[in-house]
Order: C-alpha cells, then structure tokens, then sequence
C-alpha cells in the first residue's frame, strides 16, 4: 500500500511538471510544428499574426500582451499566460521581421515562436514552428507524450483561431 502511495504521489509530480511546461516555466527541447490553410493573401495573415495584440485572442493560455515597444524588427512586448491554473509571464523581441513572409520572436523563456507564410492559389499556407531551448525537468515517456499531446492541440487551435480571424 505505502508503494502504491509513492507511486501515485511520483506520478502527480510528474504531471505537474509537465503542466508547468505549458505557462513557459519549464520547455522541452525541440521544434514543434503545425500548418494551416487560409482563404486570405499572405500580407493580410502576416498582419495579423505578426501584431502581438491579436495573440490573446489566437492563442487560449495568453492572458494578456502589454508593453508593446515599436513595430516591425526588434519590436517588443510582455505577457502573461494562464493554463490549467498555473501562471507564466516573460518578454519577447522579434528578431526576424520579413513581410508577408516570416516572423520570429524570441522569448525570455527560451521559446522561439516562428510564423512562416506561402503564398497558395488560394490564399496562404501559415506554418507556426516554436522551439523550446531546454528539456523537460522530469522523466517518463508518458509524460512527454502527454505534453507532446497537448501542445499539437493547442497550436492546432491557434491556427484555426487565426484562420478564423483573417477569414472574416
């Protein structure tokens, strides 16, 4: 029974280093990628997804973006997340700004969130790539693909956001 107990507690452990992953205060090393197609020309998508402010409402776990400092290139912003109770906040600057075509921004977490348009027939295939700088803090398959998992949904649905939005 006492092992079984360890065994569960270990586990709760586990999971919520792995809930922590998602607020920016732990990463897993890697790149993750998603892709989506949009009924809208590259410079209307690229508008929207390189303007901080619309990341509220694209992405769910955001609570808020403030501090916006210039546009464009070496651009900067605050913000704070929100997901399964646990809280993140950090600074990005966008280091690479090419209209219509790619945009990066670096975070202080050691996350870079990269958003790289073609131009299709009808419209604008947007792929969104994050890299995380470190590993996950703790062990086990199961839990890396949990957050593996999670992580496919929540880009997934940032995408569909942002198709969403520029659709309109």
């Amino acid at each position: 029974m006492r092992a079984r107990s360890y065994r569960t507690a270990r586990l709760v452990v586990l999971c919520l280093g792995a809930l922590l992953l998602m607020s920016c205060s732990a990463a897993m090393s890697g790149l993750e990628v998603a892709s989506i197609e949009i009924k809208a020309p590259p410079e209307k998508v690229f508008n929207y997804v390189s303007d901080p402010a619309n990341w509220k409402g694209t992405y769910e776990p955001i609570k808020s973006v403030s501090n916006i400092q210039g546009q464009g290139l070496g651009q900067t912003f605050d913000w704070t997340t929100e997901w399964k109770n646990i809280r993140g906040q950090g600074h990005a600057v966008v280091t690479v700004f090419e209209p219509n075509r790619k945009f990066v921004a670096e975070s202080t977490c050691g996350k870079t969130i990269t958003y790289i348009l073609t131009p299709t027939p009808d419209g604008t295939k947007l792929t969104l790539s994050v890299r995380h700088a470190e590993e996950l803090p703790v062990g086990g398959k199961p839990v890396k693909q949990y957050v593996l998992k999670e992580l496919r949904k929540s880009f997934d649905n940032m995408l569909s956001n942002v198709k969403t939005a520029v659709e309109k």
